[in-house]
């Protein structure tokens, strides 16, 4: 509920019993909001008697141009939106105005996926959502696309900075401002070693430790003859 991830919510991790599914029809569907895996994960851990955890890898998610990874990994976020047909409802933005800020949609629908968990839930756990966070993720991602990746126009950052309130401006804005600013005239490796303390600091999204191969795939069948997972995590399977 804070926007900070400490294990994936993808739904190709997980095996969950029809019965559970089940037990979870007052709620509505199983799968909920713009990003259902993300909702559905978390309301398994909240709502789950038993979980086993499998420590050892064993799942093979890909990214090809049929599925939203290769529109979020290649900066084409809208043009994914169109590929899931996922937007959510004009009732549901209009509720969350006050809240929602331009900037990356996954960190939207992450957020929105949050709240579906708050509505059907919150009263009986007391969960909140952390709004705050959620701003905060979105300032860092429009200076980001203005002063260093400029996908974000002149016109487009000014809006934007329309949008955020004066504590959001004295707190982030100028810090933010000034930091761009001077990286333009610090050294390249001054500049990655500040950039790694502001992440490790400020930013606690989970950062997966992917095992990189060059080749490229034409079927799960090759991912399966040719990666060895246990190899490249380190991990020794599990006595049988």
């Amino acid at each position: 509920m804070n926007l900070n991830m400490s294990f994936t919510y993808n739904m190709q991790h997980s095996i969950i019993s029809r019965r559970f599914i089940d037990s979870l029809g007052s709620k509505g569907y199983f799968f909920q909001s713009p990003y259902p895996d993300f909702y559905a994960t978390n309301v398994m851990f909240l709502m789950a008697k038993r979980i086993l955890i499998y420590p050892t890898p064993i799942v093979t998610i890909g990214i090809n141009k049929k599925s939203f990874g290769y529109y979020f990994f290649n900066n084409q976020e809208e043009l994914g939106l169109d590929f899931l047909k996922n937007l959510p409802n004009i009732e549901h933005s209009n509720k969350m105005k006050h809240i929602l800020l331009p900037g990356s949609y996954n960190t939207t629908f992450w957020l929105l996926a949050m709240e579906a968990i708050k509505e059907n839930y919150g009263s009986e756990f007391n969960l909140r959502v952390n709004y705050r966070t959620y701003r905060f993720k979105q300032i860092l991602y429009m200076f980001k696309a203005y002063f260093r990746n400029t996908t974000v126009s002149k016109s487009e950052f000014h809006a934007f900075i329309g949008e955020i309130n004066t504590l959001e401006k004295l707190t982030y804005g100028i810090g933010l401002y000034t930091a761009y600013k001077l990286a333009n005239i610090i050294p390249n490796g001054v500049r990655l070693a500040l950039n790694k303390l502001f992440v490790k600091t400020f930013i606690s999204d989970l950062h997966l430790q992917e095992a990189k191969k060059n080749n490229e795939f034409k079927n799960i069948l090759e991912v399966f003859l040719n990666v060895n997972p246990l190899e490249s995590s380190g991990t020794t399977p599990p006595a049988t």
